[in-house]
């Protein structure tokens, strides 16, 4: 890891969101899948894929959250219309 990348994430920023990253990988360790709408997790969820979709949110940042975005088991049904058999 070079030295610039240990000292942005240094920062109060990077501190912020390596907390924000713990919490949400303690949330989908738990229930398998990000949050509900209208949470201050998903809020944050949000932001983050819009940096990413804009392409101005670091490198390492992203792939802490591709990681986390990773460990969730998509093969859940979490809602939506029931198909008709």
């Amino acid at each position: 890891v070079s030295k610039d990348i240990i000292l942005e994430m240094a920062n109060k920023n990077g501190q912020n969101f390596i907390a924000f990253c713990d919490e949400l990988r303690a949330y989908v360790e738990e229930h398998h899948l990000f949050p509900q709408k209208h949470s201050r997790l998903s809020h944050k969820i949000k932001y983050t894929r819009k940096k990413i979709n804009e392409g101005a949110l670091e490198d390492w940042k992203q792939v802490m959250f591709e990681e986390i975005a990773d460990m969730r088991d998509l093969s859940i049904h979490t809602g939506g219309r029931k198909k008709r058999e």
